[in-house]
């Protein structure tokens, strides 16, 4: 059995001072925040398993918001191993990473050569095991340019901020948020999926990657929404 503690590893800071995303491509003012706003689910709700292999499958989930059919969060495995270094067993890889590899495509699951139900992660991960026909096949999907979030709040509320102002009717692709998290296993089974303010230090974290959807207010207080990979029940606030 893998172990899935720490993911996702360290993202070495890259300062470009002549760039900012809020400043180049505007965002919303809290006050124009409303208590709630909602997008549309998942296509799917993936299970990675007892796999490090979170990255590829947020970034997988972000990517069919923007095509419109389900993909197979296993093909930008091998690119991410491609681009960061075959390491066997794999160890995880940052979230630029990913979105890199998500720039060389995506196949969709109809297309899928391999299941975590029939390989293991070592084989799936292993480039030399891809025919490179699914390289071809994969440009189909290939995403664009991005970015990180930056703005004058903190993360939760410059989340929300760009999520409100680049999800609007008139634009004509939706965007997507990959983040990484201090994530606990305890809360894989939490009841309504929503994680308490209070909890013990010693449960159990690690670092892993998810989508930032969209988020609501329960009882007065805001809670952002966000997709895990781990099977059913993998949404939460």
């Amino acid at each position: 059995m893998y172990n899935t503690f720490d993911s996702v590893k360290p993202l070495k800071k890259q300062f470009r001072s002549d760039f900012s995303f809020t400043k180049h491509f505007g965002a919303a003012s809290l006050a124009d925040l409303p208590p709630a706003f909602t997008r549309d689910n998942a296509y799917e709700i993936k299970d990675q398993k007892h796999t490090k292999f979170c990255v590829g499958f947020a970034i997988s989930e972000a990517a069919e918001r923007h095509e419109g059919v389900v993909l197979d969060p296993l093909y930008p495995i091998k690119n991410i191993q491609v681009l960061q270094g075959i390491e066997l067993p794999y160890r995880g890889a940052d979230i630029r990473t990913g979105m890199m590899a998500g720039r060389l495509g995506f196949i969709e699951k109809k297309d899928a050569p391999f299941s975590l139900d029939t390989q293991s992660p070592d084989f799936i991960a292993d480039p030399k095991n891809w025919d490179p026909k699914y390289d071809q096949m994969a440009k189909a999907h290939a995403q664009g340019a991005f970015f990180e979030i930056d703005g004058d709040y903190d993360a939760f509320d410059n989340f929300r901020s760009a999520i409100y102002t680049h999800n609007q009717p008139d634009k004509d692709r939706k965007n997507n948020i990959v983040f990484g998290i201090k994530f606990s296993v305890m809360w894989s089974d939490l009841q309504n999926g929503i994680i308490p303010d209070k909890y013990d230090p010693n449960q159990g974290f690690s670092f892993h990657a998810m989508d930032f959807i969209d988020w609501t207010t329960i009882n007065g207080k805001l809670y952002g929404r966000i997709q895990n990979s781990s099977g059913l029940g993998g949404t939460y606030s």
